[in-house]
């Protein structure tokens, strides 16, 4: 699959997400992408509608959500961004928006996990941010549309090489901010079972 991965809708209210969800099937389409994550940050859960509007390009949406969460290792608290990628069509167990004091991602993983939903860290700042979030997650960025990722010259996959690295969009359609060049290429199997419609 060619993944068109961290892509934003929810901006500018409700009335508009399917119109933000054509614009990313549309840019998925011309590229030749075949899959296009469809969510946005936080507690926002794109409906099954939303997910209608890209199948109709013939392009597969993956309902996706951005939690904000941490961890603490060695009595230091590490913030992250995790994208939450084919989760069904209703809240996700554990988690409470709040970007200031985010849920430790034990409260959320449980439930990613019991309904087969894969986890990326988005963004990381550092090979250490990656290292503190590994026990959770299944892949990271490497490059982000959006941010700069500064590994130093380093590549974490030497670290890690079990993990997916990906190339996330990180595109906010409202604001035209983010990459739409940018997609990770997967096994078609990677999602480990039938998307969620």
């Amino acid at each position: 699959m060619r993944f068109l991965s961290h892509t934003h809708i929810n901006g500018n209210g409700r009335q508009y997400r399917d119109e933000y969800a054509c614009i990313l099937a549309r840019a998925a389409k011309t590229r030749k992408y075949t899959h296009v994550a469809v969510g946005c940050h936080g507690d926002y859960i794109a409906s099954s509608d939303t997910l209608n509007c890209v199948w109709n390009f013939g392009i597969v949406p993956v309902r996706f959500a951005e939690l904000d969460v941490r961890v603490d290792v060695n009595g230091k608290t590490h913030k992250a961004h995790i994208s939450a990628l084919n989760i069904p069509n209703h809240p996700i167990e554990g988690y409470k928006h709040n970007p200031k004091d985010p849920v430790h991602i034990k409260e959320v993983v449980r439930y990613l996990r019991s309904v087969g939903a894969r986890i990326i860290l988005n963004h990381p700042k550092s090979l250490d941010a990656i290292a503190c979030f590994i026990p959770y997650i299944d892949g990271y960025e490497i490059k982000n549309g959006a941010h700069v990722i500064d590994f130093k010259g380093e590549n974490p996959c030497q670290y890690w090489p079990s993990l997916i690295q990906f190339t996330g969009a990180d595109y906010h359609v409202w604001k035209g901010k983010g990459n739409l060049d940018y997609f990770t290429e997967l096994p078609d199997e990677w999602l480990g079972r039938k998307v969620y419609k």
